[in-house]
């Protein structure tokens, strides 16, 4: 990689309206002040690298972009250090043994609620090639807490819709427009199953019964009415105020009310206790027309159905045209909040995380690409299994992300004791009433327990 590519300047300012996009948002900054580069200035460093163990694939991508970096700067000395799980690269990281940290959400937000993490938000204000990263990935880089920057993301995993083509293709045939099924919106999808009958139903991984109902809501609610995108279920309100969740809030009845309609009348029953596998074999033996799910799906069906028969498309979206959506992961490199040689490791990270090394890394380790620009330098990933995802990326303006409160001891139990509620509530079992009810308890709970866990923002 050319040392000059660093050496263009970039303004504070440029570099807050970007974060500031989609899904992120930050603090505006107004100074017009130039900041100096990501550089590495020749001295003697050692940047020691811990990924986790995935794949040969993987590290092999790692050493060559290493190896190259160390061949443009002899001076410094990379070291990748592999690791069989988060939790043993989480120790390594506390003990100072490595200053870049390959980490998956949950770790992520382990690893700075225990702040051995640095703060990224200036750093990105001098790495140039942040104003191309993809919409999802700027929000991936908060870790859960908008107001700084901990990632230089790697990887996100967002839900699509799989729907079966050729069966709508067959009942739109000779129709007119308007009596067409179309699947963008929910209330789209519900008219095309009930006009598919039997063939038409919904099915997707029953444990994450949760998410498809954090998405009614949010997608009501949008973004602007969450308190923190990384802190989903908590509401804004003013200083002094007692804190509130997203669930005593009308919005939040209504995104319930429509959940329980589309899944009582369009998702197959069984698809509540559904493994993945099982969701997604029940849509490719036909019984269903219409799969949400994740990447690994999409290439599955890609393998097992003939091209025409189905189709991928971004999730659907909600009652006010917009969709709201957990991603399924996310990753990041992290930087040690004590790391040596700090500028030269965050130069390497630029290295590794720039356009080309990245686009690189996403082709061979099957990971979504961080940089709008990779789809200009291999096209084919518009139209592979990152397909759904990429079109969600490119409408910021329709597609947003947001979490569960990870951060509280309390999300440690919380998914399994949701979906119940949630069967209950779908089977008759528990009245919306009660469902909001036991949700706002539960996460208030957790508020009252520990406290504000997401950042104050700074006084105006």
């Amino acid at each position: 990689m050319r040392p000059g590519l660093w050496l263009k300047t970039v303004s504070l300012l440029l570099a807050a309206l970007l974060l500031l996009g989609g899904c992120a948002q930050q603090a505006p900054v107004s100074s017009q002040e130039e900041v100096a580069p990501l550089a590495n200035d020749g001295r003697s460093a050692q940047v020691v690298v811990g990924e986790i163990l995935e794949s040969r694939e993987r590290t092999d991508v790692l050493l060559e972009i290493a190896e190259k970096y160390m061949a443009d700067y002899p001076n410094t000395q990379v070291t990748v250090m592999t690791y069989a799980t988060p939790e043993s690269l989480q120790t390594a990281l506390a003990a100072g043994q490595v200053q870049i940290a390959d980490l998956p959400r949950e770790q992520a937000v382990s690893c700075i609620q225990a702040g051995l993490l640095s703060d990224l938000g200036e750093d990105f204000a001098r790495w140039t090639e942040s104003a191309t990263l993809q919409t999802p990935m700027k929000w991936a880089s908060h870790g859960g807490d908008s107001l700084h920057t901990y990632l230089f993301p790697s990887d996100l995993s967002l839900p699509v819709l799989l729907y079966r083509q050729d069966r709508m293709d067959a009942y739109n045939e000779g129709k007119a427009s308007a009596e067409m099924i179309y699947c963008r919106s929910w209330d789209q999808l519900l008219a095309a199953s009930e006009a598919l009958g039997d063939q038409g139903k919904l099915v997707f991984a029953g444990d994450r019964l949760v998410d498809r109902f954090d998405t009614f809501v949010w997608s009501k609610l949008t973004v602007g009415r969450l308190l923190d995108t990384g802190f989903g279920y908590y509401y804004p309100v003013p200083e002094g105020e007692p804190q509130q969740t997203v669930f005593t809030q009308e919005t939040a009845a209504q995104g319930a009310e429509q959940f329980l309609r589309l899944m009582t009348r369009a998702a197959l029953p069984e698809t509540f206790s559904y493994t993945e596998d099982q969701a997604l074999q029940a849509f490719l033996d036909g019984r269903a027309s219409f799969l949400l799910a994740g990447r690994e799906a999409v290439a599955a069906v890609q393998e097992a159905l003939p091209e025409g028969a189905w189709a991928v498309r971004g999730y659907p979206v909600g009652m006010v045209g917009v969709s709201v959506v957990s991603p399924y992961d996310y990753r990041g490199w992290g930087v040690a909040a004590d790391a040596a040689d700090r500028d030269i490791v965050l130069h390497f990270l630029a290295t590794l995380s720039n356009a080309d090394n990245n686009t690189h890394y996403a082709v061979t380790c099957g990971t979504f690409p961080l940089h709008s620009t990779s789809l200009q330098l291999e096209p084919d990933l518009t139209s592979g299994v990152f397909s759904g995802e990429i079109s969600m990326a490119r409408s910021p303006e329709v597609y947003f992300c947001a979490q569960e409160p990870l951060q509280y001891r309390a999300w440690a139990d919380y998914r399994p004791q949701a979906n119940e509620k949630l069967r209950q509530y779908l089977a008759g079992d528990l009245t919306q009433k009660d469902l909001l009810a036991w949700l706002d308890s539960y996460w208030m709970a957790a508020f009252e327990a520990e406290g504000p866990r997401w950042s104050t923002k700074p006084a105006a």
